[in-house]
């Protein structure tokens, strides 16, 4: 330790007496001039970034001026093309406006002339029924018949659209006292032969819908078909039909029944769409030859229209017109009868007890307050 401290001692005393190296003094020396030539450099350097800065607000300055004036010009363009937008579509509105008042015109126009054609043919109505009150036309449905078929002739050869003189032939022939009679002759004939055939279709459909359709479920349809059949594919396929196609459920329906039912049960409930032959057979041999409460006639009509859809199967049917599913639905392939065909026109009245169960139904808190209070 000793030596060490004298070394240390030494090389002070040596460093604070005697001089110092040349080469150092040139190093610092050196050290000095660079630091003073870099002076200026940094100064200019500092300047130049300063005149940069300068520049970039300026530069930042004219931009946005420039900006500014493009986001106006924009805008501008923007609004005129607005304008010119609003303008288009007010005038599509005053042609499309100037359209539809030449379509109103058009059909206004069509409304006279039907309204006037109308009161023409009304009043050639009235005269011909007062010629024919009057005179008591002497012609016989026959020859009304043939100078009918001499109109037609010359309608067609003359390729006329409007032939007067044959509408009024026709309303001449409908007002015959013997026309009336014709058609319900015609009529009792044509019930006559389809006699054997719609009673049956009748036998048949009976055997397909239960005598208790009225008062059953379609669950409890199925299961009885089910049970009936042993198939479950073809038990739901029927059932669903049944019970669907309600139309149906006027066969297993009293006489007496069936002449009370409202005119919109029959359009609505009773729909007479998607049957085929035996179906429409069944049903139409069903109906009573009047019904109750039709002033209006329109259950009258209901058959009506049923006979006139049958008419036109039976007459299909003659020349094998009839497509498969007309001639007979598929839910009743490979399936036998299952039900009682046997049927009892019973003398049907009101049930009392099923009005008050119904109101029940409507009601049923107002039921259960009552049954509460006895």
């Amino acid at each position: 330790m000793k030596k060490t401290f004298r070394l240390k001692k030494r090389s002070v005393k040596k460093s604070k007496g005697g001089m110092l190296p040349a080469g150092l003094l040139t190093q610092i020396k050196s050290k000095i001039d660079n630091s003073l030539a870099t002076i200026p450099e940094g100064v200019e350097e500092s300047k130049h970034e300063d005149n940069y800065v300068e520049e970039s607000k300026q530069e930042g300055v004219e931009e946005s001026k420039h900006e500014g004036v493009e986001e106006s010009k924009h805008e501008d363009n923007n609004v005129e093309e607005s304008k010119q937008q609003l303008k288009s579509k007010l005038e599509n509105c005053k042609k499309e406006l100037e359209i539809s008042k030449r379509f109103a015109e058009k059909e206004k126009e069509r409304a006279e002339n039907l309204q006037k054609k109308l009161y023409d043919l009304e009043n050639s109505a009235s005269d011909l029924r007062n010629e024919l009150t009057n005179n008591a036309s002497t012609k016989t449905l026959d020859e009304i018949d043939e100078e009918i078929k001499k109109a037609i002739e010359k309608c067609l050869e003359n390729e006329m659209d409007d032939c007067p003189e044959l509408e009024k032939l026709d309303l001449e022939k409908k007002s015959h006292p013997e026309y009336q009679e014709r058609l319900n002759a015609q009529r009792k004939a044509w019930d006559d032969i389809q006699k054997s055939d719609n009673e049956k279709a009748l036998q048949i459909m009976r055997g397909f819908v239960p005598s208790n359709i009225l008062k059953t479920s379609l669950k409890d349809l199925k299961d009885k078909l089910l049970e009936k059949i042993g198939n479950e594919r073809l038990a739901q396929k029927l059932a669903r039909h049944i019970w669907y196609k309600k139309i149906l459920w006027l066969i297993r329906m009293p006489k007496n029944m069936l002449k009370k039912l409202s005119p919109a049960e029959f359009k609505i409930k009773y729909s007479q769409q998607g049957l085929d032959i035996v179906e429409l057979r069944a049903v139409y041999y069903s109906l009573p030859d009047k019904f109750e409460n039709d002033a209006l006639g329109l259950k009258k009509e209901w058959k009506n229209n049923l006979r006139l859809k049958l008419e036109n199967y039976v007459m299909r049917d003659e020349y094998n017109q009839l497509t498969s599913g007309e001639t007979r639905n598929s839910v009743y392939e490979n399936v036998t009868p299952p039900f009682d065909a046997r049927f009892e026109d019973i003398d049907w009245e009101v049930d009392a007890n099923e009005s008050k169960n119904k109101e029940e139904r409507k009601a049923p808190k107002r039921f259960a307050q009552l049954r509460k209070n006895r």
